[in-house]
């Protein structure tokens, strides 16, 4: 069947960066973005409802079924949506509404059983490992398993490890005893990689040389990702070729992070970690102990690069120099920790353009709609 998976409008707010140039529906949280689990589980196509602006990017229909795009599908939650009757809504406990079939869904169902949402930029890694097992299911039943593997690559927990056809992998370790590998078509997995599950190396993604991941990582769709790597999801498209540590923590799409780029996921003290949220323009407490960074698309990060505990990078930055910078850098920013100026616009698209060609794409005249009405959105400083 097909279905609208809806955004919250003030939840979309609290998960800035991710939700400027896409909708909710579009974060991925294991081995899939969300829209493509609930496609999976419903067996139809996803609509989106979301920001007014993103529809000459993305697909808008009203539709009799509707999702709330926060929420992660599993079995109990899908047979509560299919249950619903014409104008019935299911509805959580603080009532929030989490799906509703009609225009006029106006009688309340109760949810029953745990509710998984993304309702914060930290569960995106915080569900990870979890949603890795929930995908990886879903990711063997309709491809094909390579039949010769390198003999020179280790293989632990070999049941719980799909490799699909099409995949590169030479001389490199994968534990899957701690969760389960999942490594796609065209993606390659270079010499010396170190691997431990739950993981999910999405089409054409590569890990670089001696490269480290060291349980819950999903590295997205051509996006080449190597030093030391910890419960962090990339989204796709994005490069972290070179040594450096980062860890529980998110990626957005159409970013660099340059050599010996590090990231702290926890603080000396071992407090609790506080993150900014954009909307509120305020620190927010994430009742963690382990918390990293959250990268905006189309940012960047240049060689030696330090970023603290629960550090939000905006869309479009620039950062380079040494020393930490401030936990927030708000989006169209560029220099150094100590001296961060405005990009002008003209300048800041044609760093965009370059970085799809790196990617050997190209900036489509709906990219370009999309980015001038997210600078026209989310730029600050109004120059």
């Amino acid at each position: 069947m097909d279905f609208t998976l809806f955004d919250e409008s003030e939840l979309r707010n609290h998960l800035m960066p991710f939700t400027a140039l896409r909708p909710i529906a579009c974060i991925r949280v294991g081995i899939f973005c969300l829209y493509e689990k609930w496609e999976m589980h419903l067996k139809g196509k996803a609509s989106f409802q979301s920001a007014p602006y993103l529809q000459t990017h993305f697909h808008f229909q009203k539709n009799e079924w509707n999702i709330n795009a926060s929420l992660l599908p599993d079995a109990s939650i899908t047979q509560q949506i299919l249950a619903l009757a014409t104008d019935q809504k299911l509805v959580a406990e603080d009532g929030t509404v989490l799906a509703f079939r009609g225009d006029k869904a106006t009688v309340e169902k109760r949810a029953t059983g745990t509710i998984r949402k993304i309702n914060r930029l930290w569960d995106i890694f915080s569900y990870n490992g979890e949603e890795i097992k929930h995908d990886f299911e879903w990711a063997c039943q309709t491809r094909k398993r390579a039949s010769n593997i390198d003999s020179a690559t280790i293989l632990y927990g070999k049941e719980n490890i799909f490799i699909e056809e099409g995949a590169s992998i030479k001389a490199a370790v994968i534990n899957a005893e701690t969760g389960p590998v999942f490594i796609a078509k065209g993606a390659e997995v270079q010499e010396g990689t170190l691997i431990r599950g739950g993981f999910a190396l999405c089409e054409g993604a590569v890990t670089a040389m001696g490269s480290k991941f060291r349980g819950d990582c999903t590295i997205g769709p051509y996006s080449k990702v190597g030093g030391e790597v910890n419960n962090t999801v990339f989204f796709g498209y994005s490069n972290k070729g070179h040594d450096g540590y980062i860890g529980n923590s998110v990626v957005g799409e159409w970013c660099n992070l340059a050599a010996a780029t590090n990231v702290s996921n926890m603080k000396n003290n071992h407090s609790e970690v506080s993150v900014y949220n954009m909307t509120t323009a305020s620190y927010e407490k994430t009742s963690k102990a382990f918390c990293g960074v959250f990268i905006g698309d189309y940012s960047r990060c240049g060689i030696g690069t330090t970023l603290n505990t629960g550090t939000v990078l905006g869309i479009g930055v620039n950062l380079f120099d040494t020393g930490f910078p401030e936990k927030y850098i708000p989006s169209y920013s560029w220099g150094s920790p100590q001296d961060l100026k405005p990009y002008r616009k003209e300048e800041w698209f044609q760093m965009a353009e370059q970085t799809k060609k790196l990617k050997k794409k190209t900036m489509t005249a709906e990219d370009k709609v999309l980015l001038n009405a997210a600078w026209e959105q989310y730029n600050l400083y109004n120059i």
